[in-house]
């Protein structure tokens, strides 16, 4: 009788201190949660560790540590993490998204499909699932399927501004610039966070469609609000170059050409824009800023032209024959250089100059 009241007692004992275990296992994993809703990710981390100390078989434990190791940077720790949660539970479709969003960070982008994709068997009802494997699929350059899921997630969720700036720019990618400024619509009427982004992108899609004067607009309204205006203002100045209206381009690019003086790309369109306006002293200067260039022979071609039209035709040869150098078959510089040695009279090398613009202007 002793015996079994003696055993009784023992199990007793043990299930006590199985409850209290478990207790204090539920305990740190909700101290835990708390942390990390505080965002206070290191002390989160060493609680998680704890847990997992204690008993190792909690899925909940991994994938919320992994979401920590997430949070503090530590991709490959958070994936590691994410993959132990789905050997103990595959059935959670968080699970995988989570590790899907983990390998996306880490450049994994097959792999991120692949778990995006059971997290959409696993749940096909959430629209961020279908978000995070557009977004794989986008890095992937498989932009028809991005579509056919941004499309998805835009069922799902019709009020997520990004879903459409996304879709728009795989349209964009695509070629179909209407469908792109279409969605980039949708997305400014949904009252996203970046609409410095969407603007921009809607820009270049007028840009590409070559409606000029849209695409300005909406350069002009993001300008006074993106931290580097530079590359605005270079968008807006090359723009107005393709659309040849150079007094605008010339404007932009004196303002960029003031905030960098050294950069000779600035210096070298408006040496153009000044050659194009036959205003040749500030051509020659502004070529003088970006030259030599190697391999710029319509470069020293267009200087030595502003030479010789400016009284200077030994500096002017010295320019073309370096043209020529540059680029052996270049029929206007042959052209110029010839009529400078028609007026110099020495005949023979303007004979062969002249027969040499001639040959090579009729070969292009």
């Amino acid at each position: 009788m002793k015996y079994k009241w003696a055993v009784l007692l023992i199990l007793i004992l043990l299930l006590c201190a199985c409850s209290k275990s478990k207790n204090t296992v539920d305990n740190l994993l909700n101290e835990a949660d708390e942390a990390y809703d505080q965002a206070e990710y290191e002390k989160a981390l060493s609680i998680y560790d704890q847990v997992i100390e204690k008993e190792s078989r909690i899925p909940t434990a991994y994938n919320n540590r992994g979401l920590t190791y997430y949070q503090l940077g530590r991709i490959e720790e958070a994936i590691a993490d994410f993959k132990t949660a789905i050997d103990l539970e595959d059935t959670k479709a968080e699970y995988h998204y989570n590790l899907g969003r983990a390998c996306y960070e880490a450049g994994q982008f097959e792999d991120a499909v692949k778990a995006c994709s059971k997290a959409i068997e696993r749940d096909s009802r959430v629209a961020s699932y279908y978000l995070s494997r557009a977004l794989s699929y986008q890095e992937l350059e498989q932009n028809d399927r991005a579509v056919a899921d941004y499309t998805q997630a835009v069922a799902l969720d019709e009020n997520d501004a990004a879903i459409y700036n996304n879709r728009g720019t795989c349209y964009f990618k695509m070629g179909q610039y209407e469908k792109a400024i279409q969605d980039y619509n949708t997305a400014l009427e949904k009252e996203p966070e970046d609409t410095i982004l969407i603007y921009r992108n809607r820009a270049e899609a007028y840009r590409a469609m070559k409606d000029y004067e849209s695409a300005a607009q909406d350069y002009l309204q993001i300008l006074d609000e993106v931290e580097d205006q530079t590359v605005i203002e270079e968008n807006l100045a090359t723009m107005y170059m393709e659309m040849e209206e150079y007094k605008e381009a010339e404007t932009w690019y004196k303002a960029l050409l003031e905030e960098a003086p050294d950069n000779t790309f600035y210096a070298r369109q408006l040496a153009d824009i000044c050659y194009h306006f036959e205003r040749f002293e500030e051509a020659i200067t502004y070529y003088s800023k970006c030259l030599p260039t190697e391999g710029d022979a319509v470069g020293f071609g267009n200087r030595g032209d502003c030479y010789w039209k400016t009284g200077d035709p030994d500096k002017a040869i010295e320019d073309l024959d370096k043209a020529i150098e540059l680029d052996p078959e270049y029929g206007w510089a042959y052209y110029v250089r010839g009529s400078i040695y028609m007026e110099m009279e020495e005949y023979a090398k303007a004979e062969e100059d002249l027969a040499n613009a001639q040959k090579y202007t009729e070969e292009q």
